[in-house]
């Protein structure tokens, strides 16, 4: 949720960036947004369909996605500059790269934004990932004794937690395959 949050944050600087060089008027975000009755973006405010139909229409809008690697790169590095994200894009240079894609992309970021719309489903894999939470601390809890020799403990718990956190990748991606599936693709060219 904060990664999306973030991303849209900024977008929002960016499109505005790119859009200062190009020669049509761009569309003012900032401007919808607060005639929309949201005077400051909140993470909250992303669940709300008004605030994604305005975000993905300035994503639609977006000029970064018309520049170069190079220019994308230079813009998304000038937005944070003297931020924590600088230090981690110059450390992590294909972090960059990833960022630079995502935002350019049409798909990607609506596609993780109307995650955020299926309430009903985001319920239900709250509960499901709450389950799995619970199922691991009870077979810990049974499972594992103090008179067990400490490397099995280790053991046990390693592939425990490796169990439960892949079962919920999984259960999360079958639900939300379609909308992850631009960002999964981006991730992969850029590692692969």
């Amino acid at each position: 949720m904060k990664f999306v949050f973030l991303l849209v944050l900024s977008l929002i600087s960016l499109s505005g960036l790119a859009q200062e060089e190009s020669s049509s008027e761009p569309y003012n975000m900032a401007y919808e947004l607060h005639k929309a009755g949201f005077k400051e973006l909140s993470a909250r405010d992303l669940f709300n369909e008004k605030v994604v139909r305005i975000i993905k229409r300035a994503i639609r809008e977006n000029e970064i996605g018309k520049q170069s690697k190079e220019m994308q790169r230079a813009i998304i590095m000038g937005s944070v500059k003297g931020q924590p994200a600088e230090d981690f894009f110059k450390r992590f240079p294909v972090s960059l790269n990833i960022m630079a894609d995502l935002v350019a992309d049409k798909q990607a970021v609506p596609g993780l934004l109307d995650i955020l719309l299926r309430k009903d489903d985001l319920k239900t894999f709250g509960w499901i990932s709450l389950t799995l939470a619970i199922f691991g601390f009870l077979v810990r809890r049974f499972f594992i004794t103090k008179k067990d020799h400490i490397l099995k403990r280790i053991l046990i718990q390693a592939c425990l937690s490796v169990v439960v956190a892949c079962t919920t990748l999984s259960i999360f991606y079958m639900m939300f395959e379609q909308e992850i599936s631009p960002t999964i693709r981006i991730v992969k060219a850029n590692l692969g």
